[in-house]
């Protein structure tokens, strides 16, 4: 999908509702991140990966395992060198 859009005289750029909704940002304070290909003169604009994301991308590779409710029984003691 190309759009033209239009600078204000305060430098400022609108983006068009369809794209806030298929970026999935709709509420104020939303945030954007924006980066510049100098090679190509080109803006990249996407949203940035939050927080929750992360997690349920990683939860695949964690096992199920049991809470540590003893951390000092976790690790063993070790005899000091002699």
């Amino acid at each position: 999908m190309n759009k033209i859009i239009t600078m204000t005289t305060k430098g400022t750029f609108t983006l068009p509702a369809i794209l806030r909704a298929k970026m999935g940002v709709s509420n104020r304070g939303d945030k954007l991140q924006v980066e510049f290909d100098e090679v190509n003169q080109q803006i990249i604009i996407k949203k940035p990966v939050s927080l929750e994301e992360i997690q349920k991308d990683l939860a695949q590779y964690s096992t199920k395992a049991p809470p540590l409710l003893n951390p000092s029984g976790f690790y063993k003691k070790r005899k000091p060198r002699t």
